[in-house]
């Protein structure tokens, strides 16, 4: 996924990094993800604007969603800097939108171990509002709202 805010451009890379661009000067920098996050696979990264220079960065891996951020610093000499990463929540899926991983009427497994692929993020709102994710078993898609903590079917494939 990409993004576009401060005039910058952040793009998410497989290699385990964030590559900005600064459109007023056409440089080039890299933001690291947090420690322990990684790309694994489509889906699994996503970034998010937020008011006062904050980028969010949504992380799926097993059952488990993150919502990390930091603040831009856009007012020094030499461009940009990040500052250091802070996790902002932590939310089970299972919990969460369990009723929307079952399959032919099947139940997840408790304890099981998930496959990569399973959960994509889709979509994210600015400020870190909600999110839309994608469960691949179910080819189901739903809405969650992090101040309420409500899950939403709204397309199933």
């Amino acid at each position: 996924m990409t993004l576009l805010m401060h005039g910058k451009i952040y793009m998410l890379t497989m290699a385990g990094y964030i590559l900005t661009l600064d459109l007023a000067t056409a440089r080039f920098s890299i933001v690291d993800l947090p420690i322990g996050v990684e790309f694994e696979y489509t889906g699994n990264l996503a970034p998010c604007r937020g008011d006062n220079s904050i980028l969010y960065l949504f992380n799926v891996k097993g059952d488990k969603l993150t919502i990390w951020y930091q603040r831009m610093d856009y007012h020094n000499s030499i461009g940009s800097r990040p500052g250091k990463w802070l996790l902002r929540d932590t939310i089970s899926l299972l919990e969460a939108c369990g009723h929307l991983m079952k399959q032919q009427g099947g139940e997840p497994i408790d304890g099981q171990e998930w496959e990569e692929g399973v959960v994509s993020v889709v979509g994210v709102g600015d400020n870190d509002e909600f999110v839309f994710l994608e469960f691949e078993e179910t080819c189901v898609i739903a809405y969650m709202h992090f101040k309420t903590r409500k899950v939403k079917k709204v397309y199933q494939r």
